[in-house]
């Protein structure tokens, strides 16, 4: 087994990866997870993951790949341990893959819960929902409905958080 750094989101993680032919075996401490190509082609794949189909939408990057699994999008990236680095900034939300804002649930203003909704992107024939990545107040919504969104762009920012005395 070979180790790698796998960051996916915030999450940085540690995992031994072995593959024995369609076949990869990730074990990270204590917790074995297995996953078998079924079949791959226009950005989808059908994934078996420790025994149970999963049909995933994916985009890869010159960082690394971005998917979507069960209704939620990740960005992963994959790296020589300790070497991989989390590139997200918590004070803006940016598009996770090419897509088309289909509706804008929030305004400059607006105050959010972390994981409140808001926007709703079609990107790859399915919806994904970019959430808020704290609490906080919109400070500026950077696209329209209707408009074609490049990854990593902004779409929304929060103010800066301020500092307690």
């Amino acid at each position: 087994m070979s180790e790698k750094s796998i960051s996916i989101g915030d999450r940085l993680e540690s995992v031994a990866v072995e593959k024995k032919e369609s076949v990869w075996s990730l074990r990270a401490g204590e917790r074995l997870d297995t996953i078998e190509m079924v079949a791959m082609g226009d950005g989808r794949a059908e994934l078996l993951i420790n025994g149970r189909l999963h049909d995933v939408a994916f985009l890869t990057t010159a960082d690394g790949l971005q998917f979507t699994l069960d209704g939620e999008t990740y960005t992963a990236t994959v790296g020589e341990p300790g070497r991989t680095r989390g590139r997200h900034r918590e004070h803006s939300m940016a598009a996770p893959m090419p897509g088309v804002v289909l509706k804008i649930s929030v305004a400059p203003g607006d105050e959010v819960r972390k994981g409140d909704p808001l926007i709703v992107l079609e990107a790859m024939k399915m919806e994904h929902q970019i959430v808020a990545a704290r609490d906080g107040r919109v400070a500026a919504v950077h696209c329209t409905v209707g408009e074609l969104v490049q990854p990593g762009v902004d779409l929304v920012s929060l103010e800066e958080e301020k500092e307690q005395p």
